[in-house]
């Protein structure tokens, strides 16, 4: 199935292909995205990365970043 990841800041749009009814952790891996520095939101919340994606679906991945 397909899902579609949005970057955030960026905006940019990024389409995965992952195995169906595989989870937003899946979808991260399968673009290279580290889970450890990402939320995931949808419609504008956060949700967990082991959240089960449908074909189509679209999600946030916002980078967090930190220093001082």
């Amino acid at each position: 199935m397909k899902v579609t990841i949005i970057h955030r800041p960026s905006g940019e749009k990024e389409e995965v292909e992952i195995p169906d009814s595989s989870t937003i952790l899946a979808a991260l891996r399968a673009a290279d995205i580290p889970p450890d520095v990402t939320i995931c939101m949808v419609n504008g919340g956060p949700v967990p990365v082991d959240t089960i994606l449908k074909d189509g679906d679209r999600f946030e991945a916002v980078t967090v970043v930190s220093g001082g």
